[in-house]
């Protein structure tokens, strides 16, 4: 008896075990989709033993719980000093900004916000008497793969209007962070990540080598987004400048002016707009694609500005190192040359000339970036970057900026004398000048009237070449002789003249009709652009003892023989002098010609008949 109510206590519990397993994977069934296991529910050894004995017999597998899959981690080639220099919070902020920018995202928005009160606040408008929990900065791009996490590998390397392009900066946010003791976290699409060190001996030497553990199967999300956990006080203050360092969240700042085509170019993509900026905040920086280059020429930070410029500047370079702190050099001052010159405010050239006039020796990048192979910049825009006199290129506009000339073709040398033109008298009133380096000139235009304007030499320079006018426009200097009227003249000079027709008897064999003036000396005289006589000069000292005009200055319709009165002395001088400026007369041609040579040829061969015939009379 007993042995039978053993069995059946035995199939009892054998019932309700079965009984129990399929409601439950019934009801897991119908509410998850799925199914789950029994392995939860406590079963009497006895009982268990009797499922393992039948499972034999049928030739099933005893049943084990699921092992968990183990999280993937990503290990990089990086360590922990790398590049340890250059990033610090201020990299950190601004880079992890960078990443979700919709240019590099392919989204249409970005949002930084903080956690407070467990809500999601935009950063500008947060409580700043609350603490921040953690902040976040998403997009709602396409999101990227995890496993780029471990490749220095960017897939905006071909996208013009994006700042990443070295695929570092997710790489080196988290080794920063690392470093700072910053908790945070990648999350995109149905994954997140957060970096971790990995110590490695080489040689003897410990590295912490950079990794991260990745979470998979989480719900899916649009974009991506970065979180840094509980953040501290100096984390928050870089976040909160965000505004000086990413143009998308400066409202404030000003476009002075920009492309005004920005249209792709035979199936191009649409470059980056470089734009002159005035951020109205007393500062000026540069940007690159909306970021601002830390340093200008590998020096201070641009808080505090060393990018000494008129105007703030958005450029759409490339050529940049990979933490971003500088720029070469020669595309920065082409692409501010271009801006510049394509600029139609002229409130741009009105400050430019303001500022060349009130600080004359301060040199600002504008006046670099005019004038370049006039005098070279006095420091390049980095510490390793070296610009000497002799390998400055002259930099051509439209050969930089070739997609301008594509989509119009035309020179902007015409508009740019007009342009700098109005803006120079704008300013300086009608009657201004450049300053000339004759300063006789300077003064002749003060007499005159004129404002003689002192400026940067730099700017001064380019000016001059797109048609500013200086001080020496205003002004004719010329030759002028001073002349001895014939009643001033003495016996014996009035008897060397009277000669004339037996010269021209003898070298000529023939009469000729000259006009022969005397004059004292020869003098460089200043006139006004209006024929009005300001100076003479001193008495040119010259070899010169005569001279012929075809057309006389007082009456054109005749020529002129000048000799100098110093010639008069003797019969020999004046006879040598007169008849060098009458072949000049009688040929046409100048001093080392043929036909000047053939004419005293002919002259000394009707010379030597005359007196030929001369001594046979005799």
């Amino acid at each position: 008896m007993s042995n039978l109510l053993d069995k059946f206590e035995q199939g009892r519990r054998f019932l309700n075990y079965h009984f129990e397993r399929l409601v439950s994977k019934t009801i897991a069934r119908a509410l998850l989709g799925d199914e789950v296991d029994g392995y939860g529910y406590k079963v009497s050894p006895p009982v268990m033993q009797a499922v393992t004995k039948a499972r034999e017999k049928t030739g099933q597998k005893k049943h084990s719980a699921p092992v968990k899959k183990k999280s993937p981690e990503i290990e990089t080639s990086l360590t922990l000093d790398y590049r340890k220099d250059a990033w610090g919070l201020e990299r950190i902020v601004v880079d992890t900004v960078s990443n979700h920018l919709p240019a590099d995202s392919s989204g249409t928005c970005l949002a930084v916000e903080y956690l407070q009160d467990g809500i999601w606040v935009d950063f500008r408008a947060a409580d700043k008497e609350k603490p921040v929990d953690a902040i976040r900065m998403k997009d709602d791009g396409k999101g990227f793969d995890y496993r780029l996490l471990g490749l220095l590998y960017s897939t905006k390397i071909d996208e013009p209007t994006s700042v990443g392009q070295f695929g570092e900066g997710l790489k080196l946010v988290a080794a920063a962070c690392l470093r700072e003791g910053i908790a945070i976290e990648y999350r995109s699409r149905n994954w997140s990540a957060r970096p971790f060190a990995r110590d490695e001996t080489i040689d003897g030497n410990i590295l912490q080598k950079l990794c991260f553990t990745v979470k998979e199967s989480l719900p899916p999300q649009e974009g991506s987004e970065t979180v840094f956990h509980k953040p501290g006080e100096r984390l928050l203050r870089e976040v909160a400048d965000l505004p000086n360092a990413v143009l998308a969240f400066n409202p404030q700042h000003r476009v002075l002016a920009t492309e005004k085509y920005s249209l792709a170019v035979f199936g191009q993509k649409k470059p980056y707009r470089p734009k002159i900026i005035d951020l109205q905040n007393g500062k000026t920086a540069l940007f690159v694609k909306g970021v601002r280059i830390k340093n200008s020429f590998g020096c201070s930070v641009y808080g505090d500005s060393d990018f000494d410029s008129l105007f703030s500047y958005d450029l759409g370079i490339d050529d940049l190192s990979p933490d971003r702190q500088r720029a070469d050099g020669h595309k920065v001052q082409a692409e501010i040359k271009y801006l510049l010159e394509i600029c139609q405010n002229r409130e741009v050239y009105e400050t430019i000339l303001r500022a060349a006039f009130a600080e004359p020796e301060r040199n600002f990048e504008e006046y670099h970036a005019l004038a370049p192979s006039f005098q070279p910049p006095s420091r390049p825009f980095g510490e390793d970057f070296h610009i000497s006199s002799l390998s400055l290129p002259i930099f051509d506009i439209k050969k930089y900026h070739d997609r301008e000339s594509k989509i119009k073709n035309y020179s902007l040398g015409k508009f740019l004398d007009s342009r700098w033109t109005k803006s120079f008298h704008a300013v300086f009133g009608e009657k201004a000048v450049l300053e000339s380096q004759n300063l006789e000139a300077n003064c002749d235009a003060q007499a005159l009237g004129y404002q003689v304007i002192h400026m940067n030499h730099l700017l001064a320079h380019y000016l001059r070449n797109v048609g500013i006018k200086t001080a020496d426009a205003l002004l004719k200097t010329e030759k002028e002789y001073q002349w001895v009227e014939r009643e001033a003249l003495t016996e014996d000079e009035k008897a060397l003249l009277a000669l004339i027709p037996d010269i021209h008897r003898v070298v000529l064999g023939s009469n000729l009709e000259t006009h022969v003036r005397i004059y004292e000396g020869e003098y460089l005289v200043t006139r006004s652009a209006d024929g009005q006589k300001l100076r003479v000069g001193q008495e040119l000292i010259t070899p010169d003892r005569g001279f012929y005009y075809l057309h006389d200055p007082e009456n054109p319709e005749q020529g002129l023989i000048g000799i100098k009165r110093s010639t008069l002395k003797t019969r020999q001088d004046f006879m040598k002098t007169y008849i060098h400026e009458l072949g000049h007369k009688v040929t046409g041609y100048g001093d080392y010609t043929r036909e000047f040579t053939d004419f005293f040829v002919d002259a000394l061969a009707r010379l030597s008949v005359y007196f030929m015939e001369r001594t046979a009379a005799e």
